[in-house]
């Protein structure tokens, strides 16, 4: 079988997307893992399948690079409104879709720059090693006080000292670190399902702003700094929205 797929990134954070309207493409988990990876496959942090919903001008469906299914991919839901907007789904550039955690509003500013709402699904647990929030997937964010520890950590090593603790089984959790500088929160977040560091993380960003907002005591927006680039998060009365641009990188067809 042939699939048309397009290559994306937001900040970094990339993606395989599937715009698949007559809903017929249903991957099995370990193909979507060859899909992800790199060298062998066409690799990605991650795969997004958008299909009609009635509810909404879209439904995505996100997996993680493992094969597995997740609720919801802060940088892959900017992602795939951009591609969803760009393919004609929507007559509007500010619309509504559906993810794992629920309906999302979105909106397609010139340049490529998206927004989403963000569905934050708990309040802040604070511990005395960090804090712990659920912004669509649970993350663990990690303040660092000084910023070259935070430029230099080994996020893969050390965020292992967390991502599967006692107190967050069965589903494990993202971990975040997080250092202020000149007004600007700066990130590195490990995902869950990646099993790695990526380049940036939608979800991961909110997490951080929320937290950040809390301890450095921040206005809005909330600057957020990844090494894939910079996003931004305000948090308004009714909504928290994650804002920042994407990119198509090419279009392809693959055979399964």
């Amino acid at each position: 079988m042939e699939i048309s797929f397009i290559k994306a990134h937001g900040t970094g954070n990339d993606f395989i997307v599937i715009l698949d309207s007559a809903e017929k493409i249903n991957l099995s988990a370990s193909q979507i893992k060859e899909l992800c990876r790199w060298h062998t496959g066409i690799g990605a942090d991650g795969l997004i399948r958008i299909i009609p919903d009635e509810e909404a001008e879209f439904k995505m469906l996100y997996y993680n690079s493992d094969g597995e299914e997740a609720t919801f991919c802060g940088n892959g839901s900017r992602v795939a409104s951009l591609l969803a907007y760009k393919a004609g789904w929507t007559d509007s550039d500010r619309f509504t879709f559906i993810a794992g955690d629920g309906k999302h509003e979105a909106y397609v500013k010139p340049n490529n720059i998206v927004g989403v709402s963000i569905n934050v699904l708990s309040e802040i647990k604070e511990y005395e090693d960090g804090f712990w929030i659920n912004t669509g997937v649970p993350h663990f964010v990690i303040p660092i006080k000084d910023f070259d520890t935070l430029k230099n950590m080994d996020v893969n090593q050390e965020a292992l000292k967390w991502r599967h603790d006692e107190r967050f089984k069965p589903e494990g959790v993202n971990v975040t670190f997080i250092a202020l500088k000149d007004g600007r929160v700066f990130v590195r977040t490990f995902e869950r399902g990646v099993e790695r560091e990526t380049l940036s993380c939608g979800s991961g960003a909110v997490a951080a702003a929320l937290v950040s907002k809390k301890i450095f005591n921040l206005g809005k927006p909330v600057n957020i700094v990844y090494p894939g680039g910079e996003l931004r998060v305000y948090d308004e009365e009714t909504q928290i929205i994650l804002e920042g641009p994407a990119q198509e990188v090419f279009k392809g067809i693959v055979q399964i």
